[in-house]
């Protein structure tokens, strides 16, 4: 049996799908260089997985409660 292959790269609707928000708000991420992504032809892929950026939220959510 071979090993569980990794993913490294997200359609703009998988990635959507996976964060549980609207394909607009994927761009408007991408618009303000919230997620890593890259052109393949006319492909845009998402690099940054949806686990990244929700730990990314909730340091970000925590850091600033402790900055109050």
């Amino acid at each position: 049996m071979s090993p569980p292959v990794t993913r490294v790269a997200w359609s703009v609707k998988d990635w959507a799908a996976a964060v549980s928000v609207s394909r607009v708000t994927v761009h408007r991420l991408i618009k303000a260089d919230a997620i890593r992504t890259t052109l393949m032809g006319r492909k845009r892929l998402i690099l940054t997985t949806p686990e990244e950026y929700v730990e990314n939220l909730t340091t970000t959510v925590v850091e600033d409660q402790d900055g109050e």
